[in-house]
């Protein structure tokens, strides 16, 4: 029951898109006689998601950019679904954008970027954050990395 309370919730919201994780999470409560607290916790987890990446987004239009990048990064970090890496793609690129170049935070907006183009390339809204992407950085003349092999802006970079 422990693990079921305690550790499953995790790992749900970190699997959340996995139909095949989370039928193995509801068999754990159902198994531990908890089937029905199960559903109401799995379920609780996603609206949480959903509710920080909502957040983050009325946090960008409100033009806290700062907090904006904080909650749509925290969204895409547990529920990596393609919304949610566009959005703190989007948010991180925008920030930049407004302020200045910062390599880490450039890093972490090109990784989302990258499993998001993983998953649907084609995405307009992939392409529309990729687009964001090339424009902020030729902004500060920093090399644009191809989406598909870099590792790294800072490898990519030389620094």
């Amino acid at each position: 029951r422990y693990l079921a309370q305690n550790f499953l919730p995790k790992v749900a919201a970190e699997n959340h898109e996995n139909r095949s994780m989370m039928a193995h999470i509801e068999g754990v409560f159902a198994k531990t006689g908890m089937e029905e607290s199960g559903q109401i916790l799995l379920a609780q987890v996603g609206r949480e998601i959903i509710e920080i990446n909502n957040q983050g987004v009325m946090a960008a239009r409100q033009g806290d950019l700062q907090e904006s990048v904080k909650l749509l990064s925290k969204a895409a970090d547990q529920v990596p679904n393609l919304q949610f890496l566009v959005n703190a793609t989007k948010a991180i690129f925008t920030l930049l954008e407004r302020t200045s170049w910062d390599v880490l935070m450039a890093e972490r907006g090109l990784r989302y970027l990258q499993l998001a183009q993983a998953k649907d390339g084609r995405s307009t809204e992939v392409i529309s954050a990729r687009e964001l992407y090339q424009r902020v950085a030729r902004k500060y003349g920093v090399t644009i990395v191809g989406i598909g092999g870099a590792r790294s802006v800072s490898e990519k970079m030389g620094v």
